[in-house]
């Protein structure tokens, strides 16, 4: 019963942020402002991923985590599995 209680927490909170997060990245994605070479609206689609996997207690591990950061070209996953 309180992980039924605790799931419908996280839910009202996430669905907030969901929205907020994507009114932010509607509003600045025609900015042409960026953060280090990186538009401000990818900053918060990285923020708001973040949060949401904070929100649903998700984890994850990189096996191979410096290849990953020194890889040349774009990597780009269709899922977190």
């Amino acid at each position: 019963m309180v992980r039924a209680w605790l799931g419908m927490l996280r839910l009202a909170i996430a669905f907030p942020v969901i929205v907020l997060a994507t009114a932010l990245i509607l509003l600045a994605a025609p900015l042409p402002i960026t953060l280090r070479g990186v538009r401000l609206s990818a900053w918060f689609t990285t923020w708001a991923s973040r949060l949401a996997m904070f929100l649903f207690n998700i984890r994850y591990r990189a096996v191979n985590a410096e290849q990953f950061w020194n890889h040349p070209g774009f990597v780009f996953a269709n899922h977190i599995s």
